[in-house]
């Protein structure tokens, strides 16, 4: 994919993507990362306001015949989830678990450095661990949370008890030792050979982009005042992002 580029314009910021092809592998890729079940939630949101504002996005290059073909692929997205066989299901646990584990690492982790940032501006030591520490990311929060739990025990005189910090650790215990087989766990359960599963996968990932640029348009439309601003405001409001930003960094404290 290539590099993202802003345009300025008087009501905001547009976002415009590189103009690329979508294969039939994009779309697959794209859609594995992403949970059939939440992308079904999805669209039933984003069918109820294409229809409402249709109107208006046509002029958006949202037609009537495009939402057409989002029923379609809605329809056969549907019927393929009815009879996707029991591993198919395990898959979609595991990945719901798996973004659950990382949305709480992240969480945990932000949390213990904001408790150990204070001590880094006094402590060149902790400082410089915890720059170390910090999460690369999802894949290496796990090891991570390891070292930030380890630093919080062995700062535990430094920082008030009022921050609580053994309830924290004791809370990315569990969390870390689930990181680290969880990741494993999807793959194997991915490359396990499952009737119909690169098809839904196909179908999550163009029903995905589909929404990626009906929710462009419609916001957009908001911008103009084409549209009023209401719920479920052209935005994904059940998946997960696919990127988290990590923690603040901490600068070295002042000699």
């Amino acid at each position: 994919m290539g590099s993202r580029r802003q345009m300025d314009h008087e009501k905001g910021v547009i976002v415009v993507d590189a103009i690329v092809t979508f294969t039939k592998e994009d779309y697959t890729k794209e859609g594995r990362r992403h949970s059939s079940d939440r992308i079904d939630r999805e669209c039933q949101e984003m069918t109820e306001q294409w229809r409402r504002d249709l109107p208006v996005l046509q002029r958006y290059g949202q037609t009537q015949a495009r939402y057409d073909l989002f029923l379609q692929l809605m329809d056969k997205h549907r019927l393929l989830r009815e009879k996707r066989p029991q591993g198919l299901a395990e898959k979609e646990e595991l990945v719901r678990e798996r973004n659950d584990q990382v949305e709480t690492g992240w969480d945990l982790a932000s949390q213990a450095v904001s408790v150990l940032t204070p001590v880094a501006r006094e402590d060149a030591d902790c400082a410089s661990r915890l720059k170390l520490a910090m999460p690369a990311g999802d894949l290496d929060l796990a090891r991570a949370l390891g070292s930030l739990s380890a630093l919080l025990e062995e700062k535990a005189g430094q920082y008030p008890p009022e921050t609580e910090a053994p309830a924290l650790v004791a809370a990315m215990a569990p969390v870390r030792e689930r990181l680290t087989v969880i990741f494993g766990l999807v793959d194997e359960a991915k490359g396990r050979p499952v009737a119909d599963t690169a098809e839904l996968d196909e179908l999550d990932g163009r029903l995905y982009r589909m929404m990626v640029d009906v929710n462009a348009a419609g916001r957009r439309a908001v911008r103009a005042g084409l549209i009023p601003s209401r719920p479920p405001f052209y935005r994904f409001n059940h998946l997960r992002k696919s990127t988290r930003k990590n923690p603040d960094p901490v600068e070295p404290p002042v000699a």
